[in-house]
């Protein structure tokens, strides 16, 4: 495969000029000396890179198609590139130079990535292995004889090439996150490297049957790396710092493209995914939004705050494309980060939008807090009996006129724990709870009764004080004891209103439920006017 011209060495030496022409130690001169060489090794380049791929088979040639139309763009980018420097040497505008020189570095390190692929997809192709390094071992194998040291270095030569990409990684390994996938690819690698070890040792030793015996194990091997590097690799792509796994495998190929790892073919198809994905989230906020089917105030502000997130992840997006016009690593990097706070972004948004929505039109557990669809008589999380609420938010109970009624002026004292012992009174009345489970949620409502039924009031110290002080403290104390008893009297109403609840358990008789809810009722009044006398909660 060609790669001489304006990659190299001729692409490095233009670079190194305009670098000098900026810093004033070579003269527009010697830079148009050394862009007319360019322009004709880049010539020379695309017409010897288009020869080879020709000579391809036919069946390799296409399978090669993405890999030529990359090298195209990168051919047209480098030409672009040669024209702006000839636009500088005309008219001194320094920042031609500075944006052309960009590309043509940056050019000249993404054509030799390509060229390598390139080359590796042929080895694969042309076999006997479908892995290219493997396929250069055999064939420095196929002409290895002891007595040409000159064909045994280049067996060698391989070898070491591998020993490298397997010492390296195992390197890497060392410090990456220990997952399933990274731990089964230190295996693959470990094995990898101990088989080229003793590889390279029986062609020290030219001992060809043991170069033979070591080859059948190196198809092992590069087998099982072709197997897991793909899994590791990806895994590892896709975390990230941000909720989104397809953002985050951009970031990662954003970052191997900065630093020429690899083509931006990879880079630019995660790219399009997001954004298929942001449009059609978009065009589907926009469309609730326009057609007023959100309600809910708090639901419409986050809605807008993830569309706002979008919209910078569509400048994002833009400058991703920017980038692939200037070849800018800075564009590339500052795209890159705001990609990943606008995911962060949307993600709180999106997550925040699910609660919101999950909450609308939904009855909360006084039990456990999860959120139920209207129309259930029991939490679908933990089967405690729900709160049927009226439209004003009070118990209803029908059929006994001496019930506390929902459209009184005041209605009936509620708390939560009230609300969810009316309604096991409502289920059992209705035969949509068993008796067992309504006797449960007595006993549970008792052991709420007991934990909070005491109010006890400190004595003041008589002795310490006048005869003022005295009379003045008997008036508060008497008060207290009065709230003390009418506290008294809520709690023993209520335990009167459990007797009437056990009771209808063995009668089965309504007027025990209504008598129950009715003094129930009282009791949590008398409590709660103590509650607002004293400001405490119990």
């Amino acid at each position: 495969m060609a790669t001489n011209a304006a990659t190299q060495p001729e692409g490095h030496l233009l670079v190194n000029t305009i670098k000098a022409v900026l810093e004033g130690r070579a003269t527009n001169a010697d830079l148009q000396q050394i862009l007319d060489a360019s322009r004709k090794g880049l010539s020379e380049q695309i017409s010897d890179f288009h020869s080879t791929i020709d000579e391809l088979r036919p069946e390799t040639r296409d399978g090669a198609v993405g890999l030529v139309e990359a090298a195209d763009e990168t051919f047209g980018f480098m030409e672009a590139a040669l024209g702006e420097i000839e636009t500088f040497l005309k008219s001194g505008d320094e920042n031609l130079l500075y944006s052309a020189g960009s590309v043509v570095r940056r050019g000249a390190d993404q054509l030799n990535i390509i060229f390598n692929e390139l080359r590796n997809y042929v080895l694969a192709g042309e076999g006997p292995s479908p892995f290219a390094n493997l396929n250069l071992l055999i064939r420095a194998l196929d002409v290895f004889t002891p007595e040409m040291d000159a064909k045994a270095e280049r067996l060698q030569e391989f070898v070491n090439i591998e020993r490298l990409r397997a010492i390296s990684a195992l390197d890497q390994l060392e410090t990456a996150e220990k997952t399933p996938e990274n731990e089964g690819l230190n295996d693959a690698w470990d094995q990898h490297l101990r088989c080229m070890n003793r590889l390279h040792a029986a062609a020290e030793k030219a001992d060809r049957a043991a170069a033979e015996t070591e080859m059948k194990n190196a198809e092992v091997t590069f087998a099982r790396l072709a197997e897991r590097v793909p899994s590791a690799s990806m895994a590892q792509r896709l975390k990230g710092p941000t909720p989104s796994e397809q953002v985050n495998l951009v970031l990662s190929l954003a970052e191997d493209v900065a630093n020429q790892r690899v083509t931006d073919m990879p880079l630019v198809e995660a790219l399009q995914g997001i954004h298929v994905d942001v449009g059609q989230t978009r065009t589907e906020l926009d469309s609730l939004l326009e057609a007023g089917a959100v309600e809910s105030v708090l639901l419409r502000e986050e809605m807008e705050r993830a569309l706002s997130a979008i919209e910078t992840q569509q400048e994002a997006l833009a400058e991703f494309a920017e980038f692939f016009s200037n070849r800018l690593t800075e564009v590339l990097r500052a795209a890159a980060e705001k990609l990943k706070e606008s995911a962060i972004s949307l993600g709180a948004s999106l997550d925040k939008m699910g609660e919101l929505a999950d909450r609308e039109n939904k009855v909360v557990c006084i039990r456990c807090g999860h959120y139920n669809p209207k129309g259930r008589n029991n939490c679908e999380k933990c089967s405690a009996p729900l709160p049927q609420l009226s439209a004003e938010g009070t118990s209803t109970f029908e059929g006994g006129e001496t019930l506390p009624q929902a459209q009184a002026e005041e209605g009936p004292v509620l708390s939560p724990n009230l609300i969810r012992i009316y309604n096991a009174v409502n289920a059992v009345a209705e035969g949509k709870i068993e008796k067992d489970a309504f006797k449960s949620e007595i006993e549970w409502f008792q052991a709420q009764i007991e934990a909070n039924s005491e109010y006890e009031i400190e004595e003041p110290d008589w002795d310490a004080m006048n005869d003022d002080d005295k009379a003045a403290a008997e008036e508060g104390f008497e008060a207290m004891q009065k709230v003390q008893e009418a506290f008294a009297q809520g709690v023993g109403e209520m335990n009167e209103a459990l007797e009437c609840f056990r009771r209808y358990l063995d009668t089965d008789d309504r007027s025990d439920l209504e008598d129950g809810v009715r003094i129930m009722d009282s009791g949590a009044r008398k409590i709660a006017a103590v509650q607002k006398a004293t400001g405490e909660n119990k």
